[in-house]
């Protein structure tokens, strides 16, 4: 994913939280996705990515083609994405989680 300029996800029915979104965003990857299940909880509109309406491919191909001639915004997008995904998603805090739920569980006999 490092050599992408930009990761695009146009989902357009049920998507939960999709893994391939949240690894490029940690790549630093700006991402080009629409609202569509859990999306817009992980890509925030204009500060860590651009969202578009599903299936509006004229909306999809305009948001890629802004983002590939603006380094400098694609760049900027990357890196609050990146930073997103560690802040929501990273190795550390997923291992917090993980042993919440195993000590819970443990407690629970």
């Amino acid at each position: 994913m490092r050599a992408f300029d930009l990761f695009c996800l146009p989902s357009y029915a049920n998507e939960g939280v999709p893994q391939a979104l949240m690894q490029a965003m940690a790549c630093g990857l700006a991402v080009v996705s629409t609202p569509v299940g859990s999306i817009d909880e992980i890509v925030a509109d204009g500060d860590t990515g651009v969202l578009v309406r599903p299936e509006d491919s004229t909306a999809l191909r305009e948001a890629i083609e802004r983002l590939l001639g603006d380094e400098a915004q694609r760049r900027a997008l990357g890196t609050r994405a990146r930073a997103r995904a560690r802040e929501r998603f990273g190795e550390g805090l997923m291992v917090d989680r993980m042993l919440a739920v195993f000590t819970e569980a443990s407690a629970r006999g």
